[in-house]
């Protein structure tokens, strides 16, 4: 995987990579890491089953996503404090819904 990694989405336009400058990518890469080690400070904080750490990793990475934040504004008009309780739940849910099995096994 490339420097940008699962973070490209946060700093490029659609397309990604293929369609970025490799002097794009090296300007961003910074960018990007400092997005993954909050995402990967935040989670430290969340009690889950070992086997939901990459879930919730992803949720946390998926709210602290412009993409997404933009999203819930623009195409399901939320508010700022609808889309931050709909995040929050979000993550919740994969936390605590992580006390007995986990979430691979509880989807099946």
């Amino acid at each position: 995987m490339s420097v940008l990694g699962r973070n490209a989405c946060r700093v490029m336009p659609e397309g990604g990579e293929k369609s970025a400058s490799p002097r794009s990518i090296s300007l961003l890469a910074p960018y990007a890491e400092h997005w993954a080690r909050l995402r990967d400070a935040f989670a430290a904080g969340w009690e889950t089953q070992p086997d939901d750490s990459e879930l919730l990793r992803a949720a946390i990475g998926h709210a602290l996503n412009f993409q997404t934040w933009r999203s819930l504004a623009r195409e399901e008009n939320l508010d700022d404090a609808e889309a931050v309780t709909l995040m929050v739940a979000m993550i919740r849910c994969v936390a605590h819904g992580s006390q007995g099995d986990s979430m691979g096994e509880r989807v099946r």
